[in-house]
């Protein structure tokens, strides 16, 4: 599994290099000149880390810390903190769902003004810089729409809630209460974003990460091996639900990271969710994410934080890579996994359990009726008890407060 992350993450640096307007110095320039025997504490190149979790073990699949051992010792996947960017979004919406709130929730993306201690005023805008009106939560999770995470983790669920669900799944790093905070202005460890996002694929069950598989003797005896402790800190149900919100990052409309399927060529039998992430100034490119048997993490970006290039994205530059490294596990063929057999067998997708679905309004989160647009109309999950209980009613352009039953 080793050699497939190295294969993967190798593409996606040769294809950071190749685009339109990288200005940065390429590696093998960098290497021709270099003393093999230096360690670097900074390269000027595009670096990157990869991690691979088994989500319900613990057990660390693959692990690289950055682009050349012999270069730069320096491990970014156990000891860099880089900001976080959307990925960090996560922890907003999945804090969302356990305090009650549907993923047919209503939050506008409209302007927001907030003023700093200094006086000054911060004024945060969309990656597309526009606004795009009401919207669901899960519509807003898809797109990864700035407003929407700032309303809901700033207005309607509390910067201390979003910061507490967040340690609940493994962030130990320091975070900062602040307006930015939902939208990822936190520096976190890889590792640590690697561990809170296995709980979701273990549906709400955190175990630590452990990069040593077991200890033997010169005999082939087992001195020592770790005891995963398994820790139940999501609701299962709200897990899979905060999910199925992740599923559509990868599978849905405009999703961000849509050319997992589309460009990297992983099928649509292998399930896959996550969330991509990119921070100010295209400084760090993020996607994170998991099918139901494996989790991966891939991070690029310069050691002294600057653009990368002027149109880097986690959906253009990081997403490409988990999927083609999921590609290589799941898919049976030389040139992707160096054998031709797959490593591992493509799993069944993640049972819903009792979330009940229902049809509703993508403008109102009301139930769809015959009223409604069909255009608008949408499937969407519920857990039991949060069900909008009103129909939509397009005579008053369907804009009518949801009357939700607590």
């Amino acid at each position: 599994m080793q050699y497939a992350a190295d294969q993967a993450m190798q593409a996606g640096f040769e294809r950071i290099e190749g685009r339109p307007g990288y200005r940065h110095p390429l590696y093998s320039d960098v290497m021709a000149e270099a003393d093999p025997t230096a360690d670097a504490a900074t390269t000027p190149y595009v670096q990157g880390m990869f991690i691979a979790l088994d989500p319900f073990n613990g057990q660390v699949r693959a692990m690289i810390g950055g682009r050349d051992f012999e270069h730069s010792k320096f491990d970014r996947a156990r000891q860099a903190r880089r900001q976080a960017g959307s990925t960090f979004k996560t922890f907003v919406f999945a804090a969302a769902l356990e305090g009650g709130l549907p993923a047919s929730h209503i939050v506008a993306d409209a302007p927001i003004v907030r003023t700093e201690s200094d006086g000054s005023e911060w004024r945060p805008r969309n990656f597309d810089a526009e606004f795009h009106g009401d919207m669901t939560l899960r519509e807003a999770y898809r797109r990864s729409i700035n407003m929407v995470a700032i309303r809901l983790g700033d207005e309607e669920v509390g910067l201390e809630t979003v910061a507490q669900t967040a340690r609940r799944f493994g962030v130990n790093s320091p975070i900062p209460r602040v307006p930015s905070m939902p939208i990822g202005a936190t520096d976190l460890l890889p590792m640590e974003m690697a561990e809170a996002y296995s709980t979701f694929a273990a549906l709400g069950t955190k175990v630590r990460p452990f990069p040593i598989l077991r200890v033997e003797n010169a005999q082939g005896d087992t001195l020592w091996e770790p005891q995963p402790e398994r820790v139940q800190v999501m609701d299962a149900q709200t897990a899979r639900l905060m999910v199925s919100m992740m599923e559509d990052v990868v599978d849905g409309a405009n999703g961000t990271g849509g050319r997992i399927r589309s460009e990297s060529g992983l099928p649509r039998e292998v399930p896959a969710a996550g969330k991509t992430g990119t921070t100010n100034n295209r400084t760090d490119v993020w996607f994170v994410g998991f099918t139901p048997t494996l989790q991966a993490a891939v991070w690029f970006g310069m050691d002294r934080p600057m653009q990368i290039y002027p149109n880097a994205t986690g959906g253009a530059d990081a997403a490409p890579v988990f999927g083609d490294f999921m590609r290589r596990v799941y898919v049976g063929d030389e040139e992707a996994n160096g054998g031709g057999e797959p490593l591992l067998p493509i799993p069944q997708r993640w049972p819903m359990g009792d979330l009940a679905s229902l049809e509703v309004d993508n403008r109102t989160g009301l139930l769809a009726s015959r009223w409604c647009p069909a255009d608008r109309r949408y499937t969407e999950y519920f857990i039991p008890g949060t069900e909008p209980t009103e129909e939509c009613d397009d005579s008053s352009d369907g804009r009518r407060t949801p009357r939700w039953p607590w």
